[in-house]
């Protein structure tokens, strides 16, 4: 079965929930077969969360194409190669984007700021409340001066 690699994409319908159960017919699959039956790997799934990256597979009972969410960190070794070497790639580039957001925020020279953190999405806690760092906010207090 000849393998893609998508950079963004949509997905089509039926999400496999439980990892296991075709949406469409409902056969019940072990993760291997699912794996051996994969042919398109999305490394930003459209309306999906950053850090995430959808594994599409066919069928054998009914032929069709369901997916699955998954970790990009965790697509190693049992993985096909090339798949692991894109994820290992954009997982890179969204933890670089990460901080390049993170850098050009308010948040990390704010007073108020309590809690950030990075990874795949720049967070912040403050007075304002928890969620993606800011680059306009009414609350801003300049640690460092104006």
């Amino acid at each position: 079965m000849k393998r893609h690699i998508q950079l963004t994409g949509d997905l089509p319908e039926g999400h496999r929930g439980d990892f296991k159960t075709c949406p469409h017919c409902s056969q019940r699959q072990g993760w291997s077969i699912w794996m051996a039956l994969a042919h398109t790997l999305i490394l930003r799934p459209e309306g999906y969360r950053r850090g995430c990256a959808a594994i599409v597979s066919e069928c054998p009972e009914c032929f069709e194409s369901s997916w699955v969410h998954i970790k990009l960190y965790s697509i190693e070794d049992d993985f096909p190669g090339d798949w692991a070497n894109a994820a290992a790639e954009e997982s890179k580039a969204q933890t670089l984007q990460t901080l390049r957001d993170w850098g050009a925020s308010l948040c990390w020279k704010c007073s108020l700021l309590t809690s950030g953190s990075t990874g795949y999405l720049a967070i912040r806690t403050c007075e304002k409340g928890s969620g993606p760092v800011q680059k306009k906010c009414e609350l801003f207090e300049n640690i460092i001066g104006d």
